[in-house]
Parts: C-alpha cells; sequence; structure tokens
C-alpha cells in the first residue's frame, strides 16, 4: 500500500472544495498528517462560519480497507 497524494497535493485538494463547495464558511487550516505504517491519514480542517467569531475544528481519520 502506497499513497498516491502526497501531503501537500491532499491539502491543496481538501482547500480547493471546500472553497468550491461550502461558500458558508472562512476555511482557516488544514492539517494533513500521513502514517503510512497504519496505513491512515489524519486530517484537521479548522474553519470559522460565516458571521461568527468561533472557530470549529473538525480531525478526520482516513483508514485503509480491505
Amino acid at each position: 500500500f502506497t499513497f498516491k497524494l502526497g501531503f501537500n497535493d491532499m491539502k491543496i485538494s481538501i482547500i480547493n472544495t471546500i472553497n468550491a463547495f461550502e461558500p458558508r464558511v472562512q476555511l482557516l487550516d488544514v492539517v494533513v498528517d500521513m502514517k503510512p505504517e497504519s496505513y491512515a491519514v489524519n486530517i484537521s480542517i479548522i474553519f470559522q462560519i460565516i458571521n461568527t467569531t468561533e472557530p470549529l475544528k473538525i480531525d478526520l481519520v482516513l483508514n485503509r480497507t480491505r
């Protein structure tokens, strides 16, 4: 198992997708941490809903399935 995209390519893809399809948020940061030894990718998306002041964070783990 190998990662086809590097962490920077994945980060750019996430940023472009959110900017294109979610106009209600302001994206603050995207952190991609690849874990090849456990076949996983940890992703943190930090954003702010327009007209609010509180930043929100979503943590996702993408795992390989068989």
